[in-house]
């Protein structure tokens, strides 16, 4: 594995000063591993990862840059002899605590707040970054990224709006500046929160012990923590199969870390972290093609919403090819990504300068002693019951790990669930009603049934274009529509798609209707203010019986 450098802040480049360590040295997270000289001033470069270094692949004095490869080293050392005579040494603690959650991601952090402002006494450990995969590695700096690439589009149509730009560039490195500060601040952030909701923040493995132990170990203390409940919300990692070709392939944290705009990439898996990465990329000029597995892209999303994005992605040039499966992949003499692959029976090649492979996730399982405990799981994550109750009694599993949703909002709507049901003894789960985001251009928000998932009863639905929609005609962004669906026999709003501009917030008005189980004459009778994108759902609901006011079909 690689240690590779990170954001230089004040400068391109960076020279390497005193080098901290020496090969085969067993290294661990928040250690000195070289200091560097920036344009900010002189400034350590912190060890993130426990292992042992096998190559050092700088030298002092080199120019070096973000993204270069400081170190190689194996993080299984960590657990080997050497290592474990340093845990021998270290302080031993014991602490209580009510709650005990493993994995300091959006399931873990929001969890652990909500449960100590309920009076709970609550530990949290982290053995990464604070804010997990969603902060660090996934919703938070590829929106950042969707953002600055829509934001170059729409420079691109300023005369529309009246505004002439005679020239405009995109600069990688502010872009990504921008990424870390904001990732930084919302670290940052979380940090405070727990600190300010008495959360007790362990930076370390946790390893659980049995139903009411967890061990965590940190560079300097092995601390065991007595307890009642233990919840784990380690998340999940990008799926790496088995032509995966390091040389030539990235997966989406890859891309996070060390965001680069290549003449053109080829994205394995037309799924959303896929279709995200293919909006970004082809919005920043790049040559984007994709391979997919399925017979189709969006699986599961309503078929006009994968129509519009297919189309839209379609107009950069982007080249998407379903019912592909892909053979293997070499690197060129010239450094280019060869890629075979077979499409309804035939081989093809295809070449790229990088490809990006975004074929799912797998839920994060190592180290936390599941088989030694006897907690249940397969290959989709920790099987759990309707209250996210793992077969050990006390130990329950949110978010990713358990397979259920992949979604960040979706995970701490779990662990509030589990904090609500420890307090009040619930003997029936609270049904969680997840909407589900896409950020494309145009953004695609889905909740509930569509027509897709043939449900028993017999569905209705009406569709109002944002094309005849006033703000969305002012905003110039008339693509898309709000599908609603309802029960036809009794009325009620049973799903919903949204396609187009501030999908993903429109959504929240439909989640609330399908949860308290409104029908289509209560959103009828709302009066909702103009000229709003809103508008649109008060449209789609006449659409069911009398018709639309401003669109006729």
């Amino acid at each position: 594995m690689e240690i590779r450098m990170g954001l230089i802040m004040g400068g391109k480049t960076a020279k390497v000063g005193v080098i901290e360590v020496e090969e085969n040295a067993v290294i661990s997270q928040g250690q000195v591993l070289l200091n560097i000289e920036t344009g900010k001033g002189n400034r350590p470069v912190i060890s993130e990862v426990n292992g042992k270094i096998t190559k050092i692949l700088i030298n002092e004095g080199d120019e070096i840059k973000a993204g270069d490869i400081l170190f190689e080293y194996l993080e299984k050392e960590i657990e080997d002899s050497e290592s474990i005579e340093t845990i021998v040494e270290k302080n031993k603690k014991e602490l209580k605590a009510d709650i005990v959650i493993i994995g300091g991601g959006p399931g873990g952090y929001v969890t652990a707040i909500y449960a100590a402002k309920k009076g709970k006494k609550v530990v949290l450990i982290e053995k990464s970054k604070l804010g997990g995969t969603c902060l660090n590695y996934g919703c938070i700096p590829t929106k950042t990224f969707i953002e600055s690439s829509n934001f170059y589009s729409k420079l691109k149509e300023s005369n529309i709006f009246g505004i002439e730009v005679n020239s405009f560039s995109f600069d990688i490195d502010k872009i990504k500046e921008r990424k870390e500060k904001i990732c930084k601040e919302n670290e940052e952030g979380i940090r405070f929160l727990l600190q300010s909701n008495q959360v007790t923040l362990l930076e370390g493995f946790g390893k659980i012990l049995n139903n009411k132990e967890v061990q965590v170990e940190d560079n300097k203390n092995l601390y065991t923590i007595k307890t009642s409940t233990i919840i784990i919300a380690t998340g999940s990692e990008s799926f790496i199969p088995e032509w995966f070709n390091k040389d030539v392939c990235i997966d989406s944290k890859d891309v996070l870390e060390n965001f680069q705009v290549p003449d053109s990439i080829l994205i394995v898996g037309a799924g959303v972290i896929g279709m995200e990465f293919a909006s970004i990329y082809s919005a920043l000029g790049a040559k984007v093609e994709m391979l997919e597995f399925g017979e189709t892209i969006l699986t599961n999303i309503d078929d006009e919403a994968k129509q519009i994005i297919k189309t839209s992605l379609e107009k950069r040039k982007v080249v998407i090819k379903a019912s592909s499966e892909v053979l293997r992949i070499e690197k060129s003499t010239q450094g280019k990504a060869v890629v075979f692959y077979r499409n309804n029976g035939k081989e093809y090649i295809s070449v790229a300068d990088k490809v990006l492979v975004s074929i799912g996730r797998k839920p994060i399982l190592d180290r936390m002693n599941l088989d030694e405990v006897g907690i249940k799981y397969n290959k989709k994550g920790i099987i759990t019951n309707e209250f996210f109750e793992t077969n050990i009694e006390g130990i329950y599993a949110i978010g990713d790990v358990n397979g259920k949703v992949q979604l960040a909002h979706a995970a701490y709507s779990q662990g509030i669930s589990v904090i609500n049901r420890i307090l009040n003894n619930c003997e029936k789960s609270e049904e969680l009603l997840i909407p589900s985001v896409i950020f494309t251009v145009p953004e695609i928000a889905t909740v509930g049934i569509t027509k897709n998932m043939k449900p028993s009863f017999e569905i209705k639905e009406s569709k109002f274009p944002f094309s005849a929609n006033g703000k969305a005609k002012i905003e110039n962004e008339t693509t898309g529509f709000v599908k609603i669906v309802i029960n036809k026999e009794s009325k009620e709003i049973v799903g919903a798609t949204i396609v187009g501009p501030e999908a993903s917030s429109l959504i929240s008005i439909l989640t609330l209707a399908i949860k308290k189980k409104l029908t289509i004459n209560d959103i009828k009778n709302l009066v909702f203010p103009h000229p709003t994108l809103s508008e649109a759902i008060w449209e789609s609901s006449l659409g069911f019986e009398k018709g639309f006011i401003h669109y006729y079909e």
